[in-house]
């Protein structure tokens, strides 16, 4: 973990999130997850 921390800082590591949802909506990010047309992360907040 203290490597993959250093490497964000560095901006060595980079997440691609596609879509941002509230947690209200995880049937619909479960149905874009099922769709195999994600090519980043999916992220569920409160």
């Amino acid at each position: 973990m203290e490597k993959l921390n250093e490497l964000i800082e560095q901006g060595r590591l980079r997440v691609h999130i596609e879509h941002a949802l509230p947690l209200t909506e995880v049937t619909e990010a479960h149905r874009l997850i099922g769709s195999g047309r994600v090519k980043g992360k999916i992220v569920l907040v409160p």
